[in-house]
C-alpha cells in the first residue's frame, strides 16, 4: 500500500512540476509579447476598436527613419477636446512702455546703429532711443524723434486676439485685467482702448479673479497669465517684502487646470514655478518672441495629436499624407509636432475618419556615440519619439491615450580607407581616408546602406599619378585589429561589413607602380627551307588593358592594335620584322599559331630560347623583348640508289629507252 501511495505521490509531483513550468513559460511569453522594441509595433486600439492608433517607421538611411502616424476613428465620432480658457493680463503702469526689453531695462537714452537695431532689417536709420519719461521707443528720421512702436499692452492684446481666433468654436473664453485696487479689476472683454493702467503689479489679484471665471467642469480648464514685471503686492493690495509669498494663493493652489505663464520683457523664475499640469513658461523679450510664445500655446491648446520627439532624435519634413476627417493643420513647436482641426466653427464638434501624416527622423549628436551597437537588445532601444498622445472626448469624459512607439536599432562603426603601393612607400589621397559607416541593413530592393560605402563602391583597377601607372593588386581589410583579410572585389569587401555590429574597419587598397612600358615581339625565319616571305600569325593578350587601343610601330611604320574585352588582339610578322607596343602595363601573353613543319623557339629579354609557341609574364620595368625564331631545314639527295628507290629508277630508265626506240622506228617506217 505504501509503495502504491509513493508511486502516486511521485506522479502527482511530476505533473505539478510540469504544470508550474508550463505556467511560467506562458507568463514569460505573455510578458515578452508586451515589450515591442521594434520599428513596427502593433497598433493600439481603444473604445472597443473604434479608435486605432498607428505609429511605425521604416529606415531610409544610415541614421534616418521615416515615421508614419495615423489615428483612425471608425464608427462612432469622437468629440474634439473641449477647453475653457481664461487670460489674465497685467495692466500695471509699465504695460504702457516700450515692448523691447533691451531699451526698457536701460532706463536712459540709448543709441543704436542700423546693425543692432531691434526692429530688424526694416530699420533704415541710425539712431534709436528710449524715452525714460514716456517709456516709448522712438527713431530719429532726421526730422526729430518719433514714436514707432505700440506699447506692451497693445501688442499683448493683439497676441491674445490672434490666439482666441484659432480656438475651436464654442470654446468658453474669459479675459481678466488687473492693476491697482483703485481701479476695479476687469472681467469684461478688454480691448486696446482699455486705459485703466497704474501702480504696481498686483499679479495674484488677477490670478485669483481668473480662477473664479471657470464654469464648465467637463472642459479642460486653462489659465494663461501675461505680465511684464515682478509681483509686488498680495491680494489685498499690501506691499510684501517676501517675494516667495507673492506668487501663491489658496485659490491658485486648489486650481487643477493647466497654467501657462508669459514674462513679457521680464525674466522671472517665480513665473516658471507657477506652471501646472503640462503648461509652460515663456520669456518674450520683444513682440516677435511674444507672437511665437502664443503660437506655441495655441498649438498645445487645440491639438488632438501631441507628438514629442525623444532626446536623441530631431525631425523634419512633416507632411499631411491623408486627412479624411476634414481639414487639419500641423504645427511644430520646438521638438514637438501637433495636429489640430483647422475649422473652429460651432459645427466642428466631432471627428470621424483618419488623420495621417509622416515625417523624417534623424539621430542627433547625443545618439551618435563614438562606438557601440544601440538597440541590439530589448534593454538598449532607441525610441524614435517620446510618448505620443491622442486627445479626444466621449459622451462621458475627455481622454488622453497613447500611440505605440517605434524603436530603432543601429550600429556605429569607423572605416578608414587608404590607397597604398605594395612596397608601402607611397600613400595616395584618392579618396577621403576616413568615413563613418552606419553598418546596418539591406533595403527592400536588396541594396545596402552605408555612409559613403555602398554597393557601388568601386575598387579602381588602375590610375595614373605623375606619369606612372598604378595597377590594382588586392585589398586588405582588418576588423578590430585582427589579421588582414585579402579580397579582390568590392562585393567581397562589402560582405565583410556586418549589420548591427560595431567594428573598427581598416581597408587598404594595394597598388603596384609601373612606369610607361613597351612590349616588343620580333620574328626571325631560319633554315635551308625557311620562307623569308611567309607571314606568321600571333595573338597578344594584355588583360589589364582590355578594350583599349595600343599604339604600335611595325618596323618604322606607326600602327595600332585594338584589344577586345579580354585584352586580346592579333597581328602577323614575317622574317626580320618587329612589332613594338607602346605604353602598356600589367600581365601579358604572346602566342604564335603553328605553321607547317616549322620548329618554333622563343626567348624573353635575351634569355634561354625554348621550343614552345607561347610565353607569358608581367611586363618588365622598361621593355619586355620577346624574340621568336621559326626554322625549317631539308636534306639534299646524294649517293647510290638502293632497294625500292633503285628499282623505281630502273623502271623509269626502261620507259625512257622504250620511248626513244619506238620513236626511231616510226621515223624509219615513214621513210
Amino acid at each position: 500500500m505504501d509503495r502504491k501511495r509513493s508511486v502516486l505521490y511521485s506522479c502527482v509531483y511530476r505533473w505539478l512540476l510540469m504544470l508550474l513550468l508550463l505556467i511560467g513559460l506562458t507568463v514569460s511569453a505573455a510578458q515578452a509579447e508586451t515589450v515591442q522594441y521594434t520599428l513596427m509595433p502593433d497598433d493600439l486600439v481603444y473604445e472597443d476598436g473604434n479608435i486605432v492608433l498607428h505609429k511605425q517607421a521604416e529606415r531610409i538611411g544610415p541614421d534616418e527613419w521615416r515615421v508614419n502616424v495615423s489615428a483612425a476613428v471608425k464608427e462612432t465620432p469622437v468629440e474634439i477636446p473641449k477647453i475653457e480658457v481664461t487670460f489674465v493680463l497685467d495692466t500695471s503702469n509699465s504695460m504702457l512702455g516700450c515692448p523691447y526689453e533691451l531699451l526698457h531695462n536701460e532706463g536712459y537714452w540709448h543709441m543704436h546703429n542700423a546693425a543692432t537695431c531691434p526692429f530688424g532689417t526694416e530699420c533704415k536709420v541710425t539712431n534709436l532711443m528710449y524715452h525714460s519719461s514716456t517709456r516709448a521707443c522712438s527713431i530719429d528720421f532726421g526730422n526729430g524723434w518719433e514714436d514707432v512702436s505700440p506699447n506692451r499692452y497693445d501688442i499683448a492684446y493683439e497676441a491674445i486676439n490672434k490666439l482666441t481666433a484659432t480656438l475651436p468654436g464654442g470654446t468658453d473664453i474669459h479675459r481678466v485685467v488687473f492693476s491697482i485696487p483703485a481701479y476695479t479689476d476687469t472681467v469684461t472683454a478688454f480691448d486696446a482702448n482699455f486705459k485703466q493702467f497704474g501702480g504696481g503689479t498686483h499679479l495674484m489679484r488677477g490670478v485669483n479673479l481668473g480662477c473664479d471665471q471657470f464654469e464648465d467642469p467637463d472642459a479642460t480648464q486653462i489659465l494663461i497669465i501675461v505680465t511684464d514685471g515682478e509681483a509686488t503686492h498680495d491680494i489685498n493690495g499690501s506691499n510684501l517684502t517676501d517675494v516667495s509669498t507673492r506668487y501663491t494663493t489658496q485659490k491658485f493652489e486648489e486650481f487643477n487646470g493647466i497654467v501657462y505663464t508669459v514674462g513679457f520683457n521680464h525674466i522671472d523664475p517665480h513665473l516658471e514655478g507657477m506652471v501646472k499640469n503640462g503648461g509652460s513658461y515663456y520669456h518674450a523679450s520683444n513682440p516677435g518672441e511674444l507672437t511665437e510664445a502664443f503660437d506655441a500655446i495655441g498649438a498645445k491648446l487645440t491639438a488632438m495629436i501631441e507628438d514629442p520627439m525623444g532626446n536623441v532624435v530631431g525631425f523634419d519634413q512633416v507632411t499631411n499624407q491623408n486627412i479624411t476627417s476634414g481639414d487639419g493643420k500641423i504645427t511644430t513647436v520646438g521638438n514637438t509636432i501637433y495636429w489640430s482641426p483647422s475649422d473652429n466653427s460651432d459645427e466642428n464638434d466631432d471627428l470621424k475618419g483618419t488623420i495621417a501624416y509622416h515625417y523624417t527622423v534623424k539621430l542627433n549628436e547625443q545618439a551618435k556615440t563614438a562606438a557601440g551597437v544601440h538597440g541590439a537588445t530589448v534593454d538598449d532601444p532607441v525610441p524614435l519619439n517620446n510618448p505620443t498622445y491622442f486627445h479626444y472626448g466621449t459622451a462621458d469624459e475627455m481622454k488622453k491615450v497613447d500611440f505605440p512607439i517605434p524603436y530603432a536599432q543601429y550600429a556605429v562603426s569607423t572605416l578608414q580607407t587608404t590607397w597604398k603601393t605594395v612596397d608601402d612607400t607611397k600613400t595616395f589621397q584618392t579618396t577621403d581616408l576616413e568615413k563613418i559607416v552606419g553598418c546596418d541593413f539591406k533595403k527592400k530592393d536588396g541594396s545596402w546602406y552605408f555612409t559613403d560605402f555602398t554597393q557601388d563602391y568601386a575598387i579602381k583597377d588602375s590610375f595614373t599619378d605623375n606619369g606612372a601607372t598604378y595597377l590594382y593588386v588586392g585589398t586588405e581589410i582588418t576588423i578590430n585589429g585582427g589579421a588582414p583579410i585579402v579580397v579582390q572585389t568590392a562585393k567581397a569587401l562589402e560582405e565583410l561589413v556586418k549589420a548591427y555590429e560595431s567594428n573598427a574597419y581598416q581597408v587598404v587598397h594595394l597598388y603596384e607602380k609601373n612606369m610607361p612600358l613597351k612590349l616588343t615581339v620580333s620574328k626571325i625565319v631560319s633554315g635551308n627551307m625557311g620562307s623569308r616571305n611567309s607571314k606568321f600569325d600571333f595573338t597578344v593578350t594584355l588583360p589589364d588593358m582590355a578594350g583599349q587601343t595600343v599604339g604600335c610601330t611595325l618596323g618604322n611604320t606607326p600602327t595600332t592594335l585594338t584589344l577586345d574585352v579580354q585584352g586580346k588582339a592579333s597581328f602577323s610578322l614575317s622574317h626580320d620584322q618587329t612589332l613594338v607596343m607602346n605604353n602598356v602595363h600589367g600581365n601579358y601573353q604572346v602566342e604564335e599559331a603553328p605553321y607547317g613543319s616549322y620548329v618554333t623557339t622563343v626567348s624573353v629579354n635575351d634569355g634561354q630560347a625554348e621550343q614552345k609557341n607561347s610565353v607569358m609574364g608581367k611586363l618588365a620595368a622598361s621593355n619586355t623583348y620577346v624574340a621568336y625564331t621559326n626554322s625549317l631545314d631539308a636534306t639534299i639527295p646524294t649517293g647510290v640508289f638502293t632497294s625500292s628507290a633503285s628499282a623505281l629508277a630502273g623502271l623509269l630508265l626502261s620507259a625512257v629507252m622504250f620511248t626513244i626506240t619506238r620513236a626511231g622506228r616510226r621515223a624509219r617506217d615513214d621513210e
